[in-house]
């Protein structure tokens, strides 16, 4: 991992990191169709993106999750952006350092414990996935995720380190026309001092195909 986020943000991001307030989002105009299940197995053909978190104070009075702002994030372009006005986009990331994935409106969410390469995914790995309204820290602690339990895309390791969780892919759906993305997380990085702090996240994505 290229940085680890200090102890200083563990607490603050373990008390809301599946806690979350839906923002008001741009709907995505997707021009392409999903891929049939009775066509050939799907795959994905992943472009590798880094998503820079806004600079904020975790600590209260004068402090908070709100000090964050929020990133959003366009999954076909890797474009992103502090404000949503005119800008399309698929995800958008809040709370504490952005740690938590929300879908835009008119978007679904869900993730998936796997083995399967991102590259390797299907259709039918998105109807056995997980939903969930945000995604954020996994109330487990192996971040090799072995026994495919998580149930976030981030954990802490007992130094206080942050870990991204392994074999843990994420969906992001059209629920008009059914496209869909898929997502993973491959490292995190802490950057600041006490108070005045972002996260920055390295993942990979693409639609399945």
């Amino acid at each position: 991992m290229k940085n680890t986020i200090r102890n200083f943000a563990r607490i603050t991001f373990a008390v809301i990191a599946l806690s979350f307030v839906l923002a008001s989002c741009k709907k995505e105009n997707d021009t392409s169709s999903p891929l049939s299940l009775k066509n050939a197995k799907a795959t994905v053909s992943p472009a590798a993106d880094t998503l820079v978190g806004n600079w904020g104070n975790p600590i209260p009075p004068t402090g908070g999750p709100a000090t964050y702002g929020t990133v959003y994030a366009n999954l076909v372009t890797g474009a992103q952006s502090a404000s949503s006005s005119g800008f399309t986009h698929h995800l958008f990331f809040n709370s504490y350092n952005n740690s938590v994935i929300n879908p835009a409106t008119g978007y679904s969410l869900r993730y998936l414990n796997t083995t399967t390469a991102l590259s390797s995914i299907s259709l039918s790995d998105y109807t056995n996935a997980v939903p969930v309204t945000s995604l954020g820290e996994s109330s487990t602690t192996d971040p090799a995720n072995a026994d495919l339990n998580a149930t976030g895309w981030y954990t802490y390791q007992p130094e206080g380190d942050i870990a991204v969780v392994e074999n843990l892919i994420i969906f992001v759906r059209n629920n008009s026309t059914g496209v869909t993305y898929a997502v993973q997380f491959t490292d995190a990085e802490g950057q600041g001092v006490a108070v005045n702090n972002r996260g920055v996240y390295w993942f990979n994505r693409g639609q399945v195909l």
